[in-house]
């Protein structure tokens, strides 16, 4: 069966990969945790989520340093509260969502493309 035949399958490919990243990006954002935060000494606090490492804030130079789970800055905050919060945001759950809208996308476009190939005659 050729694409002439089908012309609906690209609707229905982006219709069917929009109701999964619909479907996925609720439970992600559902399934946040409060962080509980711990000061092994002075100037260091340790915040964990649901028993995992969320990310540390330590004091240095008047600043109070965040940095997230896998030990990437989150910038320097005048406040111990904002830098908390910076570290307790989940900035992973946008990425994620994002991440599987562009592969959506180019699933979507690439499918496209083949089905224009297809209908070059050579």
């Amino acid at each position: 069966m050729s694409i002439l035949e089908r012309p609906d399958s690209v609707a229905t490919d982006a219709a069917l990969a929009s109701a999964h990243v619909a479907a996925v990006a609720p439970a992600v954002a559902g399934s946040l945790v409060e962080v509980d935060w711990l000061s092994p000494e002075p100037k260091l606090w340790v915040g964990s989520r649901g028993g995992e490492f969320a990310g540390m804030v330590e004091f240095s130079n008047g600043h109070f340093l965040a940095t997230d789970r896998i030990g990437a800055s989150l910038g320097a905050h005048p406040t111990l509260d904002l830098a908390k919060q910076r570290v307790a945001a989940p900035p992973h759950v946008v990425r994620s969502v994002l991440a599987q809208a562009a592969v959506v996308a180019g699933v979507i476009a690439s499918a496209v493309a083949l089905m224009s190939l297809s209908l070059v005659t050579l």
